[in-house]
């Protein structure tokens, strides 16, 4: 029973396990069938799937291999969707999941497919979603009522990269395809490695007119993001997205909600010399708007404010542009910009309509504007623009005016205007100059990628037309130049230094559109740059690849011709030949060829300096800005000077013919060789036809290392005289050899003298060598001078570094004196004597010290017309001290002088050797601008560097002249000079009298020469301890005829500090007498007042003055009825008639009006100027301020009489109490008109009938001499030479007061008459 139930058991367990069998065996080739049916199925259906995909897609479909079957689906492996445009834009999945949904399906009652790529890369470019054309054939159409959904699904995280726009990112989520509606539902989610991430909500149908979606990001780091848009490339190195954005486009309404923002901006587009600035740019929903707004938006020097406004409620709607562009730190706005496009949805999606815009700019400078800024344009610019047609397509319209347009370097003073437009997909620029001598016309035309396709270029010089054109011939550009003249166009090749350049060029050749190459043939007929003029020139040429090449000829202007060939690829890489070259010409070229890189242009003429002030520093003071000022103008007169090419090429002629060539593969193995035959004639006297000296240049050697020598044979020694002033009596030559070390930096030359003599005194180079090596120069001289023995030798050492160790020696005797002597002209003659010294000196060049000696015996010497004899002296240079034994010499009539003691160079030291005093007995000086005679006791005490000064010291019996010329200077130059520099300082001296003049020229040249502001730097060193001064008596200060006053100290000048910081002066000087010029009239010091000049510790050196000046001048006596109007004519002789019979007294009516001028204050504000008032005028009889002034100023009819009046009394000759006058005035010829006391009245009311009837008055010159006997009672006599009809006449006056005056006369007859005058105002 048991065994048979075991048996039933395993009967039923084999049952079972061979049921299970045969089910897994059936499932296996059920599976296996299957499998093997859907892969034939597959591949038998695959083509014809592809097809109808590629024709929905528009794309090219690879689904790729069977890879085998999945639950509820198949799986295809390698499937790929390709752009048919581009082939590397393309969807590719390692692995597809193609399965049904049975429940969704079931319950929807449709199809729903569920498709799941893994290992999926998306690379493709933004056009690759663009939506192709609809498939409507038949078969699609029967097709089309299938009902089905398609269900992309990502769970994982896809690479997508947009590639054309440089977008890269991760994405996943979920698309639902509805074939019955068309419909596209997606939910998707963008990560953008870390930076953040952006969420998309879409539902869109494409068969209506239906879109809405959502774009959400609470933020993503844009940083260092580089994206394409078109075909320019932005670098977004700063950025932050933000958006919260809904919009809803469907048949019956368009609206948004929310808004996005990009924030803190900072974009780099490519081929953008800077970068894009923003602070917010904003979209923002609002009444169905969408709105569109910058902050702080700017490029560069630009900034721009634009806003956008797109209305969504119409079917078409216009979007508003509206904006402006200005600059940083500018108030208004300088491009205004306005426009509108129009746009609209349908089933093609977004479409725009034909934009219309238009902008305004205002005058700006090119280089404001960033694109120009870039190229190197400038300008000034104002515009209008018009923006009009299709969005893609639009054309083009822009008016313009441009004032001084500049390209690199070029440039032209000029106006210009012109217009911008498209022509035919081209866009072409015609411009026009105006108001400008050369007419010029301007023509370029570029292609739709404003790539140039021609360009014209005319201008008329002289009734001639010239042009030059540029056209693009295949892969390059053809340009002409025929006959173009360059006249008015100023070219900078450096530092934007421009000039003028003039001339006409012919030429033609070929430039490369891409490739950095250039060629042709130019030639140019009389050119002119800067100082580089040329009769003609021919240029072959070549650039290529960064290496230029040329082949020319020169004519300069003054003749001769140079030929050079460039060409760095040639072991000759430059080759010239000069052939009758002049020197002039030569060395005005070099210095414009080598000055392009010096900021500061060394000028061959007075120059507008100005241009070259740069006063930018903001913690600059006022002050400080002007003292830069006035250092800059003493700075550029010096330059001036030293560098005034003209004045130093115009003493000479010289031409000579040289060969030239530089050798070698590289720049630093550059070799030059020269040889250089010419002459040089010094001589300005056409008589002497045969004055030519040649000379000879040979050099050879390296250019930036190696070794090379330099040999030059008889230079002419008067080549000295091109410097000099005053030419010397140069002869002979010199002969110099040199070699040279680049590498060391070193030299060594040799110079040696042939016949040399100056003045007829013979010269030898006995020994001539200069060496350079380790930044030393050592010196080798041993001159021989006539027949000298002994020679005068200069030997040593000098650093070039101004703190190194200095030793030089020089050794000489008398005939070292005599040497100065030959140079110094006629302001040093060495008479005769014996003079011997020896000298070392050490230390360093800031801080020498010397050791040696002079010795002076019995020797006379004239310096400045000043005769020292009897001199005599030992001094001693011990190091840093200079011990003066004695030095003693008496003057050429009477006076002497005598120094002695010891002082040293830099420091003061605390030895007993600090004391130099200088004594003088009656000692005269006399110069130009100094004769006096000179008393002092001088102590000199601290160092030679910064001495101290203290003593006694008086001047008396003589003057100082702080503007007095050399009289027996015969150099013209100097003479012009200096009158120029009077004539600006001082117009008195010049004015010209049919003219309106001001009062005594500019005060503040009168301070500056009484306050010392004009000494030399080396007095900004000297101090004063205790030094009293004393001047007079019969001692003057005088600026040539303006001022003269007689000092005599009342109280001695005690005069301590240091100049230039606490220097001051006390004491007490009186005014004895003087004269000043005031308007054009001399006064003279009034004697009866106290006239001083006093100096206190606490004022510095500017003293408080005190003086009264009085002067007469002629005037007819202004009528009662008169004397209340504020005129500057007090009365002339055509005066009113009635004037004539009263108040009139002495012959021709006239008199003269005692005038007073006054001032009490400090120098510092004494201001000669009429408006400050300083200075107090006043006259007896007393007029008002205007009609002194007309009285003195030149503007009265009586100017000339007046003014030699005043020069007559100003004389030094005559005495404060006596006038000599001669003046010209109208003489009455009728009985009772010659009565100057007749009270006849004459009917004179008819001018033109009294002045043309000759029979009642004629001219004649008055002549009177007068004599002030006390300060009320004067006392003249007037005359007419050579009227004997008219008798001399005696008149006394007695001024009781200002208002009242006496006056008698009597004739040679003896007949007196009296007259009473009151004069008064109200």
């Amino acid at each position: 029973m048991g065994s048979n139930l075991k048996k039933n058991r395993s009967l039923k367990l084999y049952t079972k396990l061979f049921l299970v069998g045969a089910i897994l065996s059936l499932g296996f080739v059920g599976t296996f069938l299957l499998n093997k049916f859907l892969k034939q199925t597959y591949n038998s259906k695959k083509l014809k799937l592809e097809d109808r995909i590629e024709k929905v897609l528009n794309k090219k479909v690879d689904l790729g291999n069977y890879s085998g079957i999945r639950l509820l689906g198949i799986s295809l492996a390698n499937t790929r969707i390709i752009d048919k445009k581009i082939i590397d834009s393309e969807i590719k999945a390692r692995n597809v999941y193609v399965g049904i949904m049975p429940l969704k399906s079931f319950l929807s009652q449709k199809w729903i497919i569920k498709v799941k790529p893994e290992n999926t890369e998306i690379n493709v470019h933004k056009d690759f979603f663009k939506k192709g054309k609809s498939y409507t054939n038949k078969q699609n159409n029967t097709n089309s009522k299938t009902n089905y959904d398609l269900n992309f699904n990502l769970p994982q995280y896809v690479s997508l990269k947009l590639k054309d726009v440089g977008l890269e990112t991760k994405v996943k989520g979920d698309i639902i395809f509805k074939s019955n509606k068309s419909q596209i539902i997606g939910n998707v989610i963008s990560s953008f490695e870390g930076k953040g991430k952006l969420k998309l909500k879409l539902n869109t149908n494409l068969n209506q007119d239906f879109l809405r979606f959502k774009v959400f990001s609470r933020g993503f780091n844009l940083d260092s993001s580089e994206y394409n848009i078109g075909t320019r490339k932005f670098l977004v190195k700063k950025g932050n997205f933000k958006s919260d954005f809904r919009f809803v486009k469907s048949q019956s309404k368009t609206f948004c909600k929310g808004k996005f923002s990009l924030n803190r901006l900072i974009v780099k587009p490519s081929d953008f010399a800077e970068n894009i600035n923003s602070d917010s740019l904003r979209f923002i929903c609002k009444e169905n708007h969408l709105k569109a707004n910058t902050e702080n938006l700017n490029y560069g020097t630009l900034k721009s404010d634009l806003n956008l406004k797109i209305p969504l409620n119409n079917n078409i709607n216009n979007i508003d542009i509206k904006g402006s562009i200005g600059y940083l730190n500018s108030l208004n706005p300088d491009i205004i910009l306005s426009g509108n496009i129009p746009y609209w949805f349908d089933k093609r999606g977004l479409n725009f309509g034909n934009i219309n815009s238009r902008f305004d700019l205002n005058r700006t400078q090119l280089s404001n504007l960033n694109i120009f800024r870039r190229e190197k344009i400038r300008g000034f610019v104002t515009a209008k623009g018009e923006l009009k047609g299709k969005i893609n397509k639009p054309e083009i319209l822009i008016n313009f005016n441009l004032d001084y347009p500049h390209y690199k370097g070029i440039r032209i003073r000029e106006t210009w205007e012109g217009e911008i437009k498209d022509q035919e997909n081209n866009y072409v620029l015609n411009m026009k100059n105006r108001y400008s001598p050369i007419p010029s016309f301007l023509s370029i035309k570029f292609d739709s990628k404003i790539r140039l396709e021609n360009l014209i270029f005319s201008r008329v010089f002289n009734s001639n037309k010239g042009s030059l054109k540029i056209s693009k011939d295949d892969n390059r550009y053809t340009w002409n130049a025929n006959n173009f003249p360059l006249d008015e166009l100023e070219f900078s090749f450096r530092n934007d230094q421009f000039d003028r350049i003039s001339g006409i060029i012919n030429g033609s050749g070929y430039i490369a559109d891409k490739e950095s190459y250039l060629d042709g043939r130019l030639a140019w007929s009389l050119g002119k740059y800067r100082n580089i003029k040329l009769a003609n020139s021919l240029f072959d040429f070549s650039f290529k690849d960064k290496s230029f090449s040329v082949n020319s000829s020169l004519y300069p202007i003054d003749g001769g011709m140079i030929e050079v060939e460039y060409n760095p690829n040639k072991n000759k890489v430059f080759d010239a030949s000069f052939n009758n070259i002049s020197t002039r010409w030569s060395i005005l070229t070099a210095f414009d060829i080598f000055n392009f890189d010096n900021k500061k242009t060394i000028p061959i003429s007075k120059s507008n300096f100005l241009k070259d002030l740069e006063i930018s520093k903001n913690d600059m003071t006022f002050k400080e800005k002007i003292k830069f000022i006035n250092d800059f103008l003493d700075k550029n007169n010096v330059l001036e000077d030293k560098y005034n090419l003209k004045k130093y090429l115009g003493k000479f002629v010289s031409r000579y013919d040289a060969k030239l060539t530089v050798e070698g593969d590289r720049p630093l193995n550059y070799k030059l060789k020269t040889k250089l035959n010419g002459f040089l004639d010094l001589s300005n006297d056409a008589s002497k036809v045969n004055n030519k000296e040649e000379f000879s240049v040979y050099l050879e050697g390296g250019i930036l290392k190696g070794k090379g020598n330099v040999e030059i044979k008889k230079l002419p020694l008067k080549v000295a005289n091109i410097f000099l002033d005053d030419p010397k009596d140069f002869q002979g030559n010199l002969d110099m050899n040199l070699f040279y070390d680049l590498d060391s930096k070193s030299f060594l030359s040799d110079i040696y003298s042939n016949d040399t003599s100056i003045k007829n005194n013979q010269i030898l180079f006995d020994k001539g060598k200069i060496e350079y090596n380790n930044s030393n120069f050592e010196i080798d001289f041993s001159l021989l001078l006539n027949d000298s023995k002994i020679p005068i030798n200069i030997e040593g050492s000098i650093p070039l570094n101004k703190n190194d160790d200095l030793d030089l020696r020089v050794i000489g005797n008398g005939k070292f004196i005599k040497l100065i002597d030959i140079f110094s002209d006629d302001y040093f003659t060495f008479k005769e004597g014996d003079v011997n010294f020896r000298m070392i000196m050490k230390g360093t060049i800031n801080k020498p010290i010397l050791n040696g000696f002079i010795v002076i015996k019995d020797s006379e010497i004239d310096i400045y017309n000043n005769i020292l004899k009897n001199i005599n002296s030992l001094i001693i240079f011990d190091f840093d001290y200079v011990e003066v034994k004695h030095l003693k010499a008496s003057g050429e009539e009477s006076g002497n002088i005598s120094i002695k003691g010891s002082l040293p160079f830099n420091e003061k030291s605390d030895s007993n050797k600090n004391d130099i005093s200088l004594i003088a007995k009656e000692f005269n000086i006399n110069t130009n601008n100094i004769n006096s005679l000179v008393d002092s006791n001088i102590d000199i005490t601290g160092s030679f560097a910064k001495p101290v000064l203290g003593g006694n010291l008086a001047l008396n019996n003589g003057f100082i002249d702080f503007n007095s010329t050399d009289t027996n200077k015969t150099n013209n130059n100097i003479k012009d000079k200096k009158e120029k520099k009077d004539k600006k300082n001082w117009p008195e001296l010049y004015w010209e009298n049919d003219k309106n003049i001001e009062i005594i020229s500019n005060e503040t040249i009168l301070n500056s020469v009484l306050l010392g502001e004009t000494l030399p730097s080396y007095f900004d060193r000297l101090s004063f301890n205790n030094l009293k001064l004393k001047l007079g008596p019969d001692f003057s200060l005088q600026y040539s005829d303006i001022i003269k006053a007689y000092l005599d100290t009342k109280l001695d000048l005690n005069i301590n500090g240091a100049v230039g910081e606490d220097l001051n002066a006390r004491g007490l000087i009186y005014l004895k007498k003087g004269r000043a010029n005031l308007y054009t009239t001399p006064f003279k010091l009034d004697k009866n007042k106290d006239n001083y000049i006093l100096f206190a510790s606490r004022s510095g050196v500017v003293p408080f003055i005190n003086f009264s000046l009085v002067s007469k001048v002629p005037d007819s006596i202004i009528p009662i009825r008169e004397n209340n109007q504020d005129t500057n004519i007090s009365g002339d002789l055509n005066a009113d008639s009635t004037s004539r019979g009263f108040g009139t007294f002495g012959i021709g009516n006239t008199r003269l009006i005692k005038i007073e001028a006054s001032y009490e204050g400090f120098l510092d504000q004494l201001s000669f100027e009429d408006e400050n008032k300083r200075i107090q005028l006043r006259s007896t009889p007393r007029y008002n301020r205007s009609q002194i002034i007309g009285l003195i100023g030149g503007n009265s009819a009586n100017l000339i009489n007046r003014a030699f009046i005043s020069q007559i009394n100003g004389a030094d000759a005559f005495s404060g109490r006596f006038q000599l006058s001669l003046y010209p005035a109208l003489i009455e010829n009728n009985d009772s008109l010659n009565n100057v006391f007749s009270n006849d009245n004459l009917d004179l009311e008819n001018d033109e009938e009294t002045t043309s009837n000759e029979g009642l008055s004629s001219e004649a010159w008055v002549a009177e001499i007068g004599l002030d006997i006390t300060d009320k009672i004067n006392f003249a006599v007037q005359t007419i030479p050579g009227r004997d009809d008219l008798p001399p006449l005696g008149i006394l006056t007695f001024q009781a007061n200002p208002n009242l005056e006496l006056l008698g006369s009597f004739d040679s007859d003896g007949d007196w008459k009296s007259e009473v005058q009151l004069f008064f105002r109200y």
